[in-house]
Protein backbone atom coordinates (compact mmCIF):
# COMPACT_ATOMS: atom_id res chain seq x y z
CA UNK A 1 0.00 0.00 0.00
CA UNK A 2 2.94 2.33 0.54
CA UNK A 3 4.12 1.60 -2.99
CA UNK A 4 0.67 2.49 -4.31
CA UNK A 5 1.06 6.05 -2.95
CA UNK A 6 -1.83 5.74 -0.52
CA UNK A 7 -4.38 4.83 -3.19
CA UNK A 8 -5.56 1.66 -1.38
CA UNK A 9 -5.28 2.50 2.30
CA UNK A 10 -3.65 4.50 5.06
CA UNK A 11 -0.60 3.22 6.96
CA UNK A 12 -1.03 3.95 10.68
CA UNK A 13 2.14 2.27 11.94
CA UNK A 14 5.00 0.23 10.54
CA UNK A 15 7.72 -2.04 11.93
CA UNK A 16 11.12 -1.87 10.28
CA UNK A 17 14.25 -4.00 10.46
CA UNK A 18 17.48 -2.03 10.68
CA UNK A 19 20.62 -3.22 8.91
CA UNK A 20 24.02 -2.38 10.46
CA UNK A 21 26.15 0.11 8.58
CA UNK A 22 29.16 -1.37 6.76
CA UNK A 23 32.37 -1.31 8.77
CA UNK A 24 34.47 -0.01 5.86
CA UNK A 25 33.78 1.93 2.65
CA UNK A 26 35.74 3.14 -0.34
CA UNK A 27 34.77 5.24 -3.33
CA UNK A 28 36.38 5.52 -6.75
CA UNK A 29 35.46 8.58 -8.84
CA UNK A 30 36.03 7.75 -12.51
CA UNK A 31 36.13 10.43 -15.20
CA UNK A 32 34.79 9.85 -18.73
CA UNK A 33 34.84 11.91 -21.89
CA UNK A 34 31.08 11.50 -22.27
CA UNK A 35 27.97 10.18 -20.55
CA UNK A 36 27.33 7.27 -22.92
CA UNK A 37 30.86 5.97 -22.40
CA UNK A 38 30.29 6.03 -18.64
CA UNK A 39 27.06 4.07 -19.03
CA UNK A 40 28.71 1.50 -21.29
CA UNK A 41 31.28 0.93 -18.52
CA UNK A 42 28.61 0.29 -15.89
CA UNK A 43 27.88 -3.40 -16.70
CA UNK A 44 31.64 -4.06 -16.57
CA UNK A 45 31.84 -2.37 -13.18
CA UNK A 46 28.92 -4.43 -11.86
CA UNK A 47 31.01 -7.60 -12.27
CA UNK A 48 33.05 -6.28 -9.31
CA UNK A 49 29.96 -6.21 -7.06
CA UNK A 50 29.99 -2.58 -5.90
CA UNK A 51 27.41 -1.33 -3.42
CA UNK A 52 26.57 1.65 -5.65
CA UNK A 53 27.37 3.16 -9.05
CA UNK A 54 26.19 6.77 -9.32
CA UNK A 55 26.58 8.96 -12.40
CA UNK A 56 26.66 12.73 -13.00
CA UNK A 57 26.81 14.11 -16.52
CA UNK A 58 28.59 17.24 -17.73
CA UNK A 59 25.40 19.33 -17.42
CA UNK A 60 25.20 18.56 -13.69
CA UNK A 61 28.95 18.92 -13.10
CA UNK A 62 29.14 22.27 -14.87
CA UNK A 63 26.47 23.71 -12.61
CA UNK A 64 28.85 23.36 -9.64
CA UNK A 65 30.91 26.18 -11.14
CA UNK A 66 28.23 28.66 -10.10
CA UNK A 67 29.50 28.44 -6.52
CA UNK A 68 33.11 29.17 -5.50
CA UNK A 69 33.01 26.79 -2.53
CA UNK A 70 31.67 23.96 -4.69
CA UNK A 71 34.29 24.67 -7.34
CA UNK A 72 37.02 24.27 -4.70
CA UNK A 73 35.37 21.06 -3.56
CA UNK A 74 35.20 19.80 -7.13
CA UNK A 75 38.92 20.43 -7.63
CA UNK A 76 39.80 18.06 -4.78
CA UNK A 77 38.92 15.03 -6.88
CA UNK A 78 38.00 16.14 -10.44
CA UNK A 79 40.59 17.15 -13.00
CA UNK A 80 39.51 19.35 -15.90
CA UNK A 81 36.00 19.12 -17.34
CA UNK A 82 34.90 15.51 -17.78
CA UNK A 83 31.80 14.73 -19.79
CA UNK A 84 30.61 12.44 -17.02
CA UNK A 85 31.64 11.07 -13.64
CA UNK A 86 30.93 7.64 -12.19
CA UNK A 87 31.15 7.29 -8.40
CA UNK A 88 31.66 3.63 -7.50
CA UNK A 89 31.29 2.64 -3.85
CA UNK A 90 32.41 -0.60 -2.18
CA UNK A 91 31.61 -2.02 1.26
CA UNK A 92 33.71 -4.45 3.30
CA UNK A 93 34.05 -5.76 6.85
CA UNK A 94 37.74 -4.81 6.90
CA UNK A 95 39.33 -1.68 5.47
CA UNK A 96 42.31 -3.66 4.17
CA UNK A 97 40.00 -5.64 1.88
CA UNK A 98 39.02 -2.57 -0.14
CA UNK A 99 42.25 -1.49 -1.96
CA UNK A 100 42.59 -4.85 -3.79
CA UNK A 101 39.04 -4.47 -5.08
CA UNK A 102 39.80 -0.95 -6.31
CA UNK A 103 42.97 -2.26 -7.95
CA UNK A 104 41.00 -4.97 -9.75
CA UNK A 105 38.40 -2.50 -10.96
CA UNK A 106 40.97 -0.04 -12.28
CA UNK A 107 42.88 -2.80 -14.10
CA UNK A 108 39.68 -4.05 -15.68
CA UNK A 109 38.54 -0.62 -16.86
CA UNK A 110 41.98 0.30 -18.14
CA UNK A 111 42.17 -2.95 -20.11
CA UNK A 112 38.83 -2.10 -21.75
CA UNK A 113 39.76 1.58 -22.30
CA UNK A 114 36.92 2.71 -20.07
CA UNK A 115 37.43 6.00 -18.25
CA UNK A 116 40.61 8.04 -18.11
CA UNK A 117 41.15 9.08 -14.49
CA UNK A 118 40.53 7.03 -11.35
CA UNK A 119 40.45 8.92 -8.06
CA UNK A 120 40.31 6.88 -4.85
CA UNK A 121 38.65 8.09 -1.65
CA UNK A 122 39.55 5.77 1.21
CA UNK A 123 38.76 7.95 4.23
CA UNK A 124 35.28 9.13 5.17
CA UNK A 125 36.09 12.83 4.74
CA UNK A 126 37.22 12.33 1.14
CA UNK A 127 34.14 10.22 0.42
CA UNK A 128 31.88 12.87 1.93
CA UNK A 129 33.34 15.47 -0.44
CA UNK A 130 32.39 13.36 -3.43
CA UNK A 131 28.83 12.70 -2.27
CA UNK A 132 28.25 16.28 -1.12
CA UNK A 133 29.22 17.58 -4.56
CA UNK A 134 26.64 15.36 -6.18
CA UNK A 135 23.93 16.50 -3.76
CA UNK A 136 24.79 20.17 -4.29
CA UNK A 137 25.05 19.83 -8.06
CA UNK A 138 21.49 18.52 -8.26
CA UNK A 139 20.14 21.51 -6.37
CA UNK A 140 22.07 23.94 -8.56
CA UNK A 141 20.80 22.34 -11.75
CA UNK A 142 17.22 22.87 -10.54
CA UNK A 143 17.79 26.50 -9.54
CA UNK A 144 18.13 27.92 -13.05
CA UNK A 145 17.47 31.68 -13.14
CA UNK A 146 15.68 31.81 -16.49
CA UNK A 147 12.06 30.78 -17.06
CA UNK A 148 13.13 27.47 -18.58
CA UNK A 149 13.82 25.03 -15.75
CA UNK A 150 15.29 21.54 -15.40
CA UNK A 151 12.07 19.64 -14.64
CA UNK A 152 11.31 16.27 -13.08
CA UNK A 153 8.58 14.76 -15.26
CA UNK A 154 10.44 11.91 -17.02
CA UNK A 155 13.12 11.48 -14.37
CA UNK A 156 12.07 8.11 -13.01
CA UNK A 157 12.39 5.65 -15.88
CA UNK A 158 14.46 2.50 -15.49
CA UNK A 159 15.83 -0.19 -17.82
CA UNK A 160 18.20 -3.11 -17.38
CA UNK A 161 21.77 -1.78 -16.80
CA UNK A 162 23.08 -3.58 -19.89
CA UNK A 163 20.57 -1.61 -22.01
CA UNK A 164 21.15 1.69 -20.25
CA UNK A 165 23.70 3.27 -22.61
CA UNK A 166 21.60 2.67 -25.74
CA UNK A 167 18.45 3.73 -23.95
CA UNK A 168 19.86 7.03 -22.68
CA UNK A 169 21.41 7.72 -26.08
CA UNK A 170 17.93 7.46 -27.62
CA UNK A 171 16.37 9.36 -24.69
CA UNK A 172 18.71 12.33 -25.19
CA UNK A 173 18.02 12.23 -28.93
CA UNK A 174 14.34 12.77 -28.08
CA UNK A 175 15.26 15.72 -25.88
CA UNK A 176 17.40 17.25 -28.65
CA UNK A 177 14.68 16.67 -31.24
CA UNK A 178 12.39 18.82 -29.16
CA UNK A 179 14.96 21.60 -29.11
CA UNK A 180 16.24 21.43 -25.55
CA UNK A 181 18.84 19.90 -23.23
CA UNK A 182 18.74 17.82 -20.05
CA UNK A 183 20.74 16.97 -16.96
CA UNK A 184 21.36 13.30 -16.16
CA UNK A 185 22.33 11.78 -12.83
CA UNK A 186 21.59 9.01 -10.32
CA UNK A 187 21.64 5.24 -10.09
CA UNK A 188 23.48 3.68 -13.02
CA UNK A 189 23.94 0.43 -11.08
CA UNK A 190 20.22 -0.35 -11.29
CA UNK A 191 19.47 1.35 -14.61
CA UNK A 192 17.47 4.18 -13.04
CA UNK A 193 18.77 7.55 -14.23
CA UNK A 194 17.02 10.82 -13.47
CA UNK A 195 16.83 12.82 -16.71
CA UNK A 196 15.51 16.36 -16.29
CA UNK A 197 14.82 18.20 -19.56
CA UNK A 198 14.93 21.99 -19.55
CA UNK A 199 11.44 23.31 -20.39
CA UNK A 200 9.68 26.67 -20.00
CA UNK A 201 6.17 25.90 -18.74
CA UNK A 202 5.21 29.59 -18.87
CA UNK A 203 4.64 29.34 -22.62
CA UNK A 204 2.23 27.32 -24.76
CA UNK A 205 5.17 26.00 -26.74
CA UNK A 206 6.79 24.81 -23.52
CA UNK A 207 3.66 22.99 -22.38
CA UNK A 208 3.41 21.25 -25.77
CA UNK A 209 7.09 20.32 -25.53
CA UNK A 210 6.53 18.97 -22.00
CA UNK A 211 3.71 16.72 -23.22
CA UNK A 212 5.51 15.60 -26.39
CA UNK A 213 8.66 14.58 -24.52
CA UNK A 214 6.61 12.66 -21.95
CA UNK A 215 4.75 10.77 -24.69
CA UNK A 216 7.90 9.95 -26.66
CA UNK A 217 9.73 8.74 -23.55
CA UNK A 218 6.85 6.46 -22.58
CA UNK A 219 7.08 4.82 -26.02
CA UNK A 220 10.84 4.45 -25.61
CA UNK A 221 10.48 2.82 -22.19
CA UNK A 222 8.09 0.24 -23.64
CA UNK A 223 10.46 -0.47 -26.52
CA UNK A 224 13.30 -1.20 -24.07
CA UNK A 225 11.14 -3.28 -21.71
CA UNK A 226 11.64 -0.82 -18.87
CA UNK A 227 9.59 0.86 -16.18
CA UNK A 228 8.18 4.38 -16.34
CA UNK A 229 8.34 4.68 -12.54
CA UNK A 230 11.54 3.10 -11.29
CA UNK A 231 11.89 4.83 -7.95
CA UNK A 232 9.71 7.84 -7.20
CA UNK A 233 6.28 6.47 -8.11
CA UNK A 234 3.59 7.43 -10.60
CA UNK A 235 1.73 10.36 -9.08
CA UNK A 236 -0.16 12.87 -11.22
CA UNK A 237 2.47 13.11 -13.95
CA UNK A 238 2.78 9.43 -14.90
CA UNK A 239 -0.67 8.06 -14.01
CA UNK A 240 -2.13 8.89 -17.46
CA UNK A 241 0.39 6.47 -19.00
CA UNK A 242 -0.54 3.44 -16.87
CA UNK A 243 -2.90 1.89 -19.45
CA UNK A 244 -0.17 2.15 -22.09
CA UNK A 245 2.47 0.73 -19.76
CA UNK A 246 0.54 -2.27 -18.43
CA UNK A 247 -2.04 -2.97 -21.15
CA UNK A 248 -5.85 -2.91 -20.93
CA UNK A 249 -6.33 -6.22 -19.07
CA UNK A 250 -3.97 -5.51 -16.17
CA UNK A 251 -5.01 -1.89 -16.06
CA UNK A 252 -8.66 -2.87 -15.62
CA UNK A 253 -7.56 -5.15 -12.76
CA UNK A 254 -5.98 -2.09 -11.12
CA UNK A 255 -9.31 -0.26 -11.43
CA UNK A 256 -11.26 -3.19 -9.93
CA UNK A 257 -8.89 -3.38 -6.96
CA UNK A 258 -9.20 0.36 -6.41
CA UNK A 259 -12.99 0.19 -6.44
CA UNK A 260 -12.92 -2.72 -3.99
CA UNK A 261 -10.64 -1.10 -1.40
CA UNK A 262 -11.80 2.49 -1.91
CA UNK A 263 -15.37 2.51 -3.27
CA UNK A 264 -15.89 6.20 -2.43
CA UNK A 265 -12.66 7.28 -4.11
CA UNK A 266 -11.32 9.24 -1.13
CA UNK A 267 -7.78 7.83 -0.95
CA UNK A 268 -5.41 9.88 -3.13
CA UNK A 269 -7.90 10.35 -5.99
CA UNK A 270 -7.02 11.01 -9.62
CA UNK A 271 -3.99 8.72 -9.44
CA UNK A 272 -3.28 5.48 -11.30
CA UNK A 273 -6.78 4.15 -11.99
CA UNK A 274 -8.68 7.42 -12.55
CA UNK A 275 -6.09 9.90 -13.81
CA UNK A 276 -6.67 13.27 -15.38
CA UNK A 277 -4.96 13.91 -18.71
Amino acid sequence: MVGSEGTLGVVLEAKINLVPLPKAKAVMAIQFAGLIGALRATPQILHHKPSAVEVMDGFILNNTKQNAALERLRQTFIEGDPGALLCVEFYADRAEDLPPRLDALERDLTAHSMGYRYHRALDLAAQARIWSLREAALGLSMAMKQDAKSLSFVEDTAVAPEKLADYIDRFLAIVRRHGTTAGVYAHASVGCLHVRPVVNLKTEEGVRKFEAIANDVSDLVLEFGGALSGEHGDGLVRSPFMRKMFGPVLYEAFRQIKRTFDPLGILNPERLSTPRR
